[in-house]
């Protein structure tokens, strides 16, 4: 992976002693009118000497897959003037070993060193895995005491390697932050996890930290529980590791294809926020060897696993936060076919956490005039449709509705009897309000946050608003009806008396509606039932 030779150039001119400027034609100061020319001469002389008498010790050999940046590199060296010192060589890195063959002085302590693509310039984000491939078959045919060091932003190449840096320098590669990684080219450094898959299927896994060991276990004991609970159920999407031990803080989530996708299985794994006592660069390491195992505990092929690792929001590029192409899958939950997009933000488009909020819709829908509201909510709808007197969904992102779409129309449901519409919540309600509508059932996942309406200097805020939209909410029930409430978070605390003052009852469903396999996440998880109170 030489490129143009850069770091395989500056090693020979470093390690060759070649004074900077050696090949330099004219000097400037030769112009001087007491420049001495028998001292310049000599110091031109011993520069050569140097060099000549380091170059014999030189054993440099430098590769590449691509045969145009070889001839580049090559030029680049004789331009250089050390094109003798460094032997090129057209191949894959992972061939390395028969490349190294006739190279004297293998047997004495060597450097091995890379800049690899990591899917930034070259290649993209998928090719990694084969990139890494190829480094570590490299590293494998390393003579014992050599040392590798790799310039790379990719902090999950120590999984791939399975072997822990000695030394990690923080650096740039022009804007990019990057990592010098080093590590040891011994045999005993290189760990293995041998694990069993849920089909049986035999794995031996490249890991960085051996504790991984203990985090494959668990996984194991969980997805086999977890997916006989599932079959009961039916349920096609669960999750299935939910930060069981405390050094592996993240949430493993299975989706398994139903219908035209069925056989199909994708895992997204989210790291959690990390404490600041926590190091950063051995929380990487635990998330990317919990990525790999995923795959191979779950039978989820490699390139189906999507991870989300931690970012802090104060070092998040826009690049970062830009939304990667849809990835459908088609899911089955409660009876009904579920269009996903694994690839969505801030969700699916059917939040794991919400499934007993919609099993609860789906009881109560039997012949209601029934409206949906808020992003995280949509595919609710499809739970009432089949047996509601009417639905509207609202929400203000088109992606979504275009889901709600397919959902409907997977399902039988779609139709007039099932209104979509693509606004703000609180322009829906003013709206509303004056053709004096109402409903049987309201059902609302609260949003965190809403932009400011035009023509109002500020934003909508949950803790300070949420009262005031809920009680607008609330004058669209119909009598005897009710509202079903859902929020996702620990920065909400419901104001009930404010709302009692307003004549609203609200119960506390959240223990009810938690589904069985985000137990552990209780605390984040709130629903309530809120109704007029009777006179």
């Amino acid at each position: 992976m030489c490129g143009s030779g850069t770091l395989a150039i500056e090693a020979a001119l470093i390690a060759a002693d070649v004074a900077p400027g050696l090949l330099r034609q004219r000097w400037g100061f030769e112009g001087w009118a007491q420049h001495d020319a028998a001292i310049w001469g000599h110091v031109l002389r011993s520069a050569e000497e140097r060099k000549e008498q380091a170059a014999h010790r030189l054993r440099i050999v430098a590769g590449d897959i691509d045969p145009t940046v070889i001839k580049m590199a090559q030029d680049n060296a004789q331009r250089a003037g050390i094109d003798d010192l460094i032997r090129f060589h057209v191949d894959d890195a992972a061939h390395l070993k028969r490349n190294l063959r006739g190279v004297r002085g293998l047997e004495n302590p060597g450097l091995l060193v890379a800049n690899p693509p990591y899917g930034q310039r070259l290649l993209s984000q998928d090719d990694l895995p084969a990139v890494n491939r190829a480094l570590a078959a490299a590293i494998d045919a390393l003579p014992e005491g050599w040392r590798v060091a790799l310039i790379t932003p990719d902090v999950s190449i120590d999984t791939a390697l399975g072997r822990a840096p000695q030394d990690v320098i923080t650096c740039h590669n022009g804007p990019l932050k990057t990592y010098l990684r080093v590590y040891q080219a011994k045999e005993e450094g290189l760990q293995r996890c041998e694990v069993v898959s849920l089909a049986g299927t035999q794995h031996q896994v490249p890991v960085a930290e051996p504790n991984s060991a203990q985090f494959a276990a668990r996984l194991r004991k969980q997805g086999k529980e977890r997916a006989r609970w599932a079959a009961r159920a039916g349920v096609g999407c669960f999750r299935v590791y939910d930060a069981d031990l405390p050094d592996y803080a993240l949430s493993v989530d299975l989706y398994c294809g139903a219908a035209a996708d069925e056989g199909k299985r994708f895992a997204i794994v989210e790291e959690r926020r990390r404490p600041a006592k926590v190091d950063a660069l051995r929380a990487q390491r635990r998330f990317a060897d919990a990525v790999a195992l995923v795959a191979a505990v779950l039978d989820v092929p490699t390139e189906n696993v999507r991870a989300r690792p931690w970012r802090d929001p104060r070092e998040a590029t826009r690049k970062q936060c830009e939304h990667a192409s849809r990835l459908p899958l088609m899911v089955s939950e409660g009876g009904f076919l579920f269009p996903l997009d694994l690839n969505g933000k801030p969700d699916t488009g059917l939040p794991l956490a919400l499934r007993g909020m919609r099993e609860l819709v789906g009881r109560e829908a039997a012949g209601k005039r029934i409206a949906v509201l808020g992003a995280s909510a949509v595919l609710t709808t499809v739970y009432a449709a089949s047996s509601a007197q009417q639905t509207v969904t609202v929400d203000a992102y088109p992606d979504r509705i275009d889901l709600l779409r397919e959902a409907l129309d997977a399902n039988g449901c779609g139709g007039a009897g099932n209104r979509l519409t693509c606004t703000d919540l609180r322009l829906w309600i003013t709206s509303e309000h004056r053709r004096r509508a109402h409903y049987d059932l309201v059902v609302l996942v609260l949003p965190a946050w809403m932009p400011p309406l035009p023509g109002q200097g500020t934003d909508w805020q949950l803790q300070r608003d949420h009262v005031t939209l809920l009680g607008q909410l609330a004058d669209l029930l119909s009598p005897d009806s009710m509202m079903v409430l859902a929020y996702e978070g620990r920065d909400l605390t419901l104001d009930v008396p404010a709302l009692a003052a307003r004549g609203l009852v609200v119960e506390d469903v959240s223990s009810t509606t938690l589904p069985l396999d985000l137990q552990r996440s209780e605390r984040l998880h709130h629903c309530w039932l809120m109704r007029r109170a009777r006179v």
